[in-house]
């Protein structure tokens, strides 16, 4: 394949800081693009995929998801307590807003897609 992908060439010790940084802070759109291309097309290693991308990615989930619960329930507590009907209360699917979360669970997606394909002996 004639991949130009700019993880292609990288150091696997700079893949893994880097794919850290994606979680945990806003990276470009572009970036985060890229890195799930790689990950879906071009990382062969099933080892890196799955022991690390996935696992980590899959953590972030849940520790956001557990945060984002936290402010949830904090949030509807502190409403009922004002008796506030006109504001609606939140719901814990309300994650759409957060961007590590979203990024980590299509990061979980891509991890799981690509395994299935080594899996096939794709590539």
């Amino acid at each position: 394949s004639t991949s130009t992908n700019p993880f292609l060439n990288m150091p696997q010790s700079s893949i893994k800081s880097l794919f850290l940084e994606l979680l945990s802070s806003e990276h470009p759109q572009a970036t985060f693009i890229s890195f799930c291309e790689y990950i879906l097309k071009d990382c062969q290693d099933e080892q890196l995929i799955q022991s690390y991308f996935f696992n980590k990615a899959k953590k972030e989930c849940f520790s956001r998801k557990k945060q984002k619960q936290l402010e949830i329930k904090t949030r509807n507590s502190f409403l009922k307590h004002k008796e506030d009907k006109s504001e609606d209360l939140l719901k814990v699917e309300d994650m759409e807003g957060d961007l590590q979360y979203m990024r980590s669970r299509i990061i979980c997606e891509c991890c799981v897609g690509r395994l299935m394909m080594l899996e096939d002996g794709e590539g």
